[in-house]
Order: structure tokens, then sequence, then C-alpha cells
């Protein structure tokens, strides 16, 4: 998904000449749309005039490539839990349309979340599972979308306070870190941080609810452990918009998003 703002060479006449000015539709500021009738020259046209018009290229003061769609997912999932300080983003990020504009107004918006979110105020847990013998991260999930299941039924999640398992409907503790071990007969030795230990029929694996396709297997012996992160760990993505939505205030122009 890419988001940008258009510069003002246009509206203050600073531009070139644009080659086909009958089939340009330029009322609203910061948005140029050519007639939807226009031929395929004249949009070939529109094209090339502005990759050049102005010093600007494509006529665009700011453009953000946000990347792959895992980045407006982590930032919908960490988020989640303070809907109600942020619910500009939360919708958009949540299920970004193909296409959409963000006004000044809105814009506006947007930044005083970004800002909130920068806070030491703002934090959210993370789910890491690691190689219990390497330490080398397998993979990492927030709150409690995501969930590590075992084959008794059982269920690992992580939320505020920390992980938790869950047996059945029955919570059985609350931790920040739990060893996971393959016994010799096949079972699992669970030991939560500072707790005993408990056996299981079966491995803990990452899974992916609305993606269940993306399980990945555990070594014979992991590590999973739960992090309080700040927004520091959606900083690529919150710099992104934090560019846009102050060339947004800067110029009076909308952010426009494209997929």
């Amino acid at each position: 998904m890419e988001g940008y703002v258009g510069c003002r060479c246009y509206w203050q006449k600073k531009a070139k000449p644009h080659p086909h000015p009958q089939a340009l539709n330029d009322r609203t500021p910061g948005i140029l749309e050519l007639d939807p009738k226009a031929s395929e020259k004249v949009r070939e046209a529109h094209d090339d005039w502005l990759f050049d018009a102005c010093p600007h290229e494509f006529m665009q003061l700011a453009s953000e490539e946000l990347g792959q769609a895992g980045d407006l997912e982590l930032l919908a999932t960490a988020i989640s839990h303070v809907s109600g300080r942020t619910p500009s983003l939360h919708r958009w990020a949540g299920a970004p349309p193909s296409t959409s504009v963000w006004s000044p107004e809105h814009a506006s918006l947007v930044k005083a979340e970004i800002d909130w979110l920068r806070t030491p105020e703002f934090s959210f847990e993370a789910l890491t599972v690691e190689d219990g013998q390497t330490r080398e991260i397998l993979y990492e999930t927030v709150q409690e979308r995501v969930y590590c299941y075992c084959g008794d039924g059982s269920r690992l999640g992580v939320g505020p306070g920390g992980m938790w398992l869950d047996r059945q409907g029955r919570s059985v503790f609350v931790t920040r870190e739990l060893a996971q071990e393959e016994l010799p007969d096949g079972t699992y030795r669970l030991t939560p941080e500072g707790g005993e230990p408990l056996i299981s029929s079966a491995a803990f694996l990452p899974y992916d609810a609305e993606n269940p396709d993306r399980r990945r297997a555990t070594p014979a012996r992991a590590r999973f452990v739960a992090r309080s992160r700040s927004s520091g760990a959606l900083e690529g993505i919150l710099g992104a918009l934090d560019r846009l939505v102050k060339a947004s205030k800067r110029t009076g122009h909308p952010v426009i998003w494209a997929v």
C-alpha cells in the first residue's frame, strides 16, 4: 500500500502547463484527476506531464510505501487494546480499503494518535517463541489475536499481564516465561517461570487463527517469553504515517492511499 500527498506547485501556478487542461479535474486541492472519458493518448500525455511538471517527482511532496500487509496487521493488533485512544488508526489499519483519502482534518486526528502512541503511556505485550538452545527467535505475535495451540486442546496466549495457559476453559497460570521440553516418551514438560512443571500430551505450535496454514513447528526445547514492547517496535510504520500527515498539514492537501 502506498500513500502520498500532492505538492502545491500546480495550484500555485509553478508547474508546467498541462497538455490537455480541458480533460483535467482540479477542483479539489491536492487531487488531479482526468476525465473518465479521456482517451489513452491523453492519459499517456498526463502521466508524462506528472513525471516532470515541477521539481517534485509525480507532483508528490511526500510518498511512503508501507510494504507488506504484515506491517498493518502488527499495528492493528498492537493498538487493539487502546482503540478508544486511537480510533482512526484502529479502523484504518484493521481493514484498509484498496483506495481511500484522508482529508487534512482527518490527517490531523491521526497525527494526534501517532503522538500519543509515542509516549510512555502506550505499550503492548508480545509473545516470542525461541529455540531453547540457541535462543533464536522463531516466531513473534502480539496481544491475544494469535495463539499457540496444543494437541490436547490447551491454549497459550498473551495479553495484559503476561502469558497465560488455558486448559479446557480453565486458567492454569499466568507467567512471563515458559520452557517447553520434549520428553523421551513423546510428552512435553511445560515449566512456567517460578512455577511447577506440567506434563502435556503434545507440543504448543504457533498458530495464526486468520491464516491456519501458517502453523510452525517448534524444536524439542522451546522457550516462550512475554515481553512488554513500546511504540519503538512500530516506528517503521508510525514514522511513515507521521511524514505523510505532516505533509498534509503543510500543504492543506489530503493523504491519498492506493494499493
